[in-house]
């Protein structure tokens, strides 16, 4: 499993995030059979406003109503009413600040096309004066005249609660604006205080913004070729390699959209010739079950993927292992290959690294151990690593696998003398009839009584062997689990079993993961985060699960795939 693999699932989990977006929209649909929804030949035309260096565009292929109709009408009986309140929920949402009623103002002008875009990660790209995204919304339109008089509206409304406009000419445009935009707090995610200036471009489009730059420089992008992601010959020859039908594409800067998950400015310094990967495409359709995405990383200029197949033909093997309770799952190959450059595989790529050093560097203060270090030392086996829910929840509890090859076996047996030196205490007992070896921290306990010493042993790490797979763990539960897990292997689940089959059989591994357990978690690491788990709360009860692949590369592409398995009821 190579390191492309590792930096795609990173950049498919912050991904992952905006499909979760976009995804609510599908939830509607979840039981329609395929054939009735073959999705549309179509890129989104909204790319000719959105700089190729944007952090990020998601756009929505289909009209909104008819994937609402959808699930109206393939709903369970008992199931439409839950799906009609889920339907206008969502709308109340996205509309709350902005006192706009869906079906009222904007459904009977919208067309078949949605985008939004995050054209950058601080507008001024001064960080010392606070961040401030830009956003732009461009809505295609049906109906030229009716989404003029809708915009018209608008800005009377605005008007008359007091606001002062701001009416301007750029560039043959109209742009309508408040004058109060400057006001906004630096760092603002709420995109409902945000959408302050608008512009209507013809019969075609309207676009929404968080401030009259963000539409001057869309115009500007539309009129420059050698700027817009439209006609850039990377995004057309990636857009080649996806299938041609589509619910819905998003686009990603990988650099800058880093940047604006973690809140940061954009940083003009930051060396591209570091950079190994220029952008993510993730092209969306539908199943029976949920949201297939597949994604495609393109090689930065001059860079270029080693040429792989992929490794796995089946499931890894050390999956056995992992019980089906695990809420988080990775498993591949060859982890030797891809600890060799995860010390330096972040280079130019400043807010991953601000994300991933302080994880290694708790895991160095925590177990004195360096990451990249430790795992270069195993074999090229297949491995699988999980996170289990402890009693503890201030502790950590992890549970690894891998196959007991030579180089594996030598490591393991080195780190029993590497324990001793550091102070532990290394025995051998027995879980059932399993030998497994301890390594403990012994501390005197109190007196029971006036000559006696108690020891307490806090265990920091325990290992066995087990059908030539060697078992590595945090806590003695997640040993007993990974021991016993028999016919409760995540391999047996249901659930996994559903999540792998929507993918391609032969890949790198996988990254598996139990929405309900995980995602609150994850959305909570980012204020951007934050506000789509806010945005999109009615919907994400609905999501099942997450599980990330690749499919291996050829010097210009990395490619990958993502299924969004939802549930039919919370």
């Amino acid at each position: 499993m190579k390191f492309r693999f590792f930096v795609s699932t990173l950049a498919a989990a912050a991904v992952t995030i905006f499909i979760l977006g976009v995804g609510s929209w599908f939830v509607w649909v979840a039981q329609t059979p395929l054939t009735l929804l073959p999705g549309v030949e179509a890129a989104p035309e909204a790319a000719l406003f959105i700089d190729k260096r944007s952090p990020v565009m998601v756009s929505l292929m289909v009209p909104p109503e008819r994937l609402a109709e959808l699930r109206q009408i393939f709903a369970a009986p008992q199931q439409r009413r839950q799906a009609a309140q889920d339907i206008k929920g969502l709308q109340a949402g996205l509309l709350s600040q902005t006192n706009l009623d869906y079906e009222r103002d904007i459904q009977p002008w919208i067309g078949s096309e949605i985008t939004f875009a995050v054209t950058s990660p601080d507008l001024d790209r001064d960080g010392e004066n606070g961040v401030q995204p830009g956003y732009l919304l461009a809505l295609a339109s049906r109906d030229g005249e009716q989404a003029r008089q809708f915009m018209q509206v608008f800005w009377q409304k605005r008007a008359i609660a007091g606001e002062n406009l701001v009416f301007e000419q750029y560039a043959g445009v109209k742009l309508i604006y408040t004058a109060a935009q400057d006001q906004i707090a630096p760092g603002s995610s709420d995109l409902g205080n945000s959408l302050l200036a608008s512009a209507v471009l013809g019969d075609r489009f309207v676009l929404f913004a968080n401030s009259p730059t963000v539409l001057q420089q869309a115009i500007n992008t539309a009129q420059a070729n050698n700027l817009n992601l439209q006609q850039s010959p990377s995004y057309r020859r990636a857009l080649e390699q996806l299938p041609e039908r589509r619910f819905g594409l998003i686009y990603c800067d990988f650099r800058q959209l880093s940047d604006w998950l973690v809140g940061l400015p954009d940083m003009p310094a930051a060396n591209r010739t570091q950079q190994s990967i220029d952008n993510l495409l993730v092209n969306l359709q539908l199943t029976t079950q949920g949201l297939i995405a597949d994604t495609l990383l393109t090689a930065a200029a001059g860079q270029a993927f080693e040429p792989s197949q992929p490794m796995l033909l089946q499931p890894a093997a050390p999956l056995q292992h992992i019980p089906a309770s695990a809420p988080f799952t990775a498993a591949g190959s060859h982890l030797s290959t891809l600890a060799a450059q995860i010390g330096n595989g972040f280079s130019g790529y400043s807010a991953v690294q601000q994300v991933a050093e302080p994880l290694l560097e708790q895991l160095r203060s925590q177990w004195n151990i360096d990451l990249p270090t430790i795992l270069s030392s195993f074999g090229t086996g297949d491995y699988a690593l999980a996170w289990l829910p402890g009693t503890e929840p201030s502790r950590s509890n992890w549970l690894f696998a891998i196959e007991n090859d030579e180089t594996t076996a030598n490591y393991l047996a080195a780190l029993d003398e590497r324990a001793r030196q550091q102070g532990l205490s290394v025995g051998t007992l027995q879980v059932g009839e399993q030998p497994v070896t301890a390594w403990a921290r012994l501390s005197a306990g109190a007196k029971a009584a006036a000559d006696a010493l108690t020891l307490q042993a806090d265990v920091v790490g325990l290992k066995a062997t087990v059908d030539n797979q060697a078992i590595l763990s945090t806590s003695t539960e997640g040993l007993q689990e990974a021991l016993a897990v028999d016919d409760r292997s995540i391999l047996k689940s249901a659930d996994f079993k559903a999540a792998i089959a929507a993918l391609k059989s032969q890949n790198d591994g996988y990254l598996y993961l139990d929405w309900p357990q995980v995602g609150p978690h994850l959305m909570q690491q980012s204020s951007q985060l934050r506000w789509l788990s806010t945005s999109f709360q009615p919907f994400l009860k609905y999501l099942k699960s997450i599980i990330i692949s690749s499919y291996g590369s050829d010097a210009d592409f990395q490619r990958g795939g993502i299924f969004i398995r939802l549930m039919e009821s919370p």
